[in-house]
């Protein structure tokens, strides 16, 4: 089964327009389900087997969301191998992994925001020549996911093409490789503005990315993470806030200043409405926090 695993990883990679993450999600997927079948070849699979990988999973104590991922994974893989005729029937036909748990995303508090605004405005201080360059990056950076909510692999695949200082807009490409305008604010315009004209050229860029590493280099997902977590450390925030917690308070402050769910859905790039309105129930839940604390008869 190997030989086809391999040919449908390269169908993604060359023909697909997927990502690299989920390439690799659908590798280590793969390969656990190859190597805990136990077949030699792709036509003795059955539904058996896929039971069997599933009720594995659920013994290790894998999230209803890890099943459905990896659930989604083969049948990607199935319905590739009934295209190439490596199959005549899908193993998968028939069943279904546990429902994902439904669980409220979780934004910073005002507070928190406060803190990490001020500490990337007054600068991380970085212990290089390239101080000041770095400095300016990360307050465009993360003005920009904070005013913009968009998703943290977005930020870091712009490349200078896609930014339109003058209109206050980037193009970005979404998952699936979609791609949708996200305008942001004049603030983060005039950050952005500062780091390319000022700063982006001294950290000699080896490739057209916006957002440069010290060494030239786009900046990957998990320096963006570590960068939070130096910043929230500086801040004393205590547990550092992800870049996908900025997406989800650009969300909430957006829906509890008036924005209707279908705004919101295109400057989120979600296809599906059902996943933006559960920041109506994130929203909600903030608003009878705040009545509480601040009426007369709250908490009685």
């Amino acid at each position: 089964m190997r030989r086809e695993i391999e040919g449908f990883l390269d169908h993604l990679k060359l023909e697909a327009g997927v990502s690299k993450h989920t390439i690799d999600a659908y590798t280590r997927d793969l390969k656990q389900f190859e190597d805990l079948s136990g077949v030699q070849s792709i036509g003795e699979i059955n539904t058996g087997h896929v039971r069997d990988f599933l009720a594995h999973l659920a013994k290790k104590s894998a999230s209803p969301q890890t099943q459905q991922r990896k659930l989604s994974a083969l049948r990607s893989f199935f319905l590739f191998s009934l295209k190439e005729e490596w199959l005549i029937l899908d193993p998968t036909e028939g069943i279904s992994a546990p429902p994902k748990d439904r669980t409220l995303p979780r934004g910073i508090s005002p507070e928190g925001v406060r803190a990490l605004l001020a500490t990337v405005m007054d600068g991380f201080p970085y212990p290089s020549a390239l101080r000041a360059a770095l400095q300016s990056r990360d307050r465009a950076l993360i003005l920009l996911l904070y005013a913009s909510g968009i998703r943290v692999s977005e930020a870091t695949g712009i490349d200078l093409s896609q930014l339109d200082t003058e209109a206050l807009w980037v193009r970005v490409i979404g998952k699936r490789s979609k791609e949708r305008i996200v305008p942001y604010p004049p603030l983060v315009n005039e950050a952005l503005l500062h780091y390319v004209k000022d700063f982006r050229g001294t950290l000699n860029p080896a490739d057209q990315a916006l957002f440069l590493n010290h060494r030239g280099r786009r900046m990957s997902r998990q320096a963006v993470f570590l960068l939070l977590k130096d910043l929230a450390r500086q801040a004393g925030m205590g547990a550092p806030p992800s870049p996908h917690q900025l997406r989800h308070t650009f969300a909430t402050e957006l829906l509890q200043g008036g924005m209707d769910l279908r705004t919101l859905q295109s400057l989120l790039g979600h296809a599906d409405l059902k996943t933006t309105e559960i920041y109506t129930h994130v929203a909600n839940e903030e608003l009878a926090r705040m009545v509480d604390k601040h009426h007369p008869r709250g908490g009685s």
